[in-house]
């Protein structure tokens, strides 16, 4: 968290990073916030946008019949 603030949420991997730990502890929303800032940042990554559709149950709904 620190290294984020002190970046100024500036460094899209430091967002994917908070935004994993932040999965990791249940905390759903706060992943997605983070995951969201660093997509803004580096939007053609991929990586980026699959943590994204996994925090937001849109990698669920896809696999599904």
């Amino acid at each position: 968290m620190k290294a984020v603030e002190r970046t100024e949420e500036k460094e899209a991997g430091l967002l994917d990073t908070l935004a994993v730990a932040y999965d990791a502890n249940g905390q759903r929303e706060k992943a997605i916030e983070a995951e969201k800032k660093a997509l803004a940042l580096k939007p053609n990554q991929a990586s980026f946008k699959q943590h994204l559709e996994k925090y937001s149950g849109e990698a669920d709904r896809k696999s599904k019949p």
